[in-house]
């Protein structure tokens, strides 16, 4: 399953960010995502994903 909820308007709509300003509420719902069976996530911000996921395999 891919996901791709980097930056979307769902995200500002939630928090009332602007798109660049919204790198928090794109690793909550990948994170969620990947929970639930996503095994592959379209971003932006590879670094940021890149730690987050270090950080949730380690939490496994």
């Amino acid at each position: 399953l891919l996901v791709g909820a980097s930056r979307k308007n769902t995200i500002g709509e939630i928090t009332g960010k602007e798109a660049e300003e919204r790198l928090s509420g794109t690793l909550a719902l990948h994170l969620y995502a990947l929970q639930n069976g996503a095994s592959i996530l379209r971003t932006h911000d590879e670094d940021a994903h890149i730690d987050m996921l270090k950080i949730h395999k380690a939490m496994q």
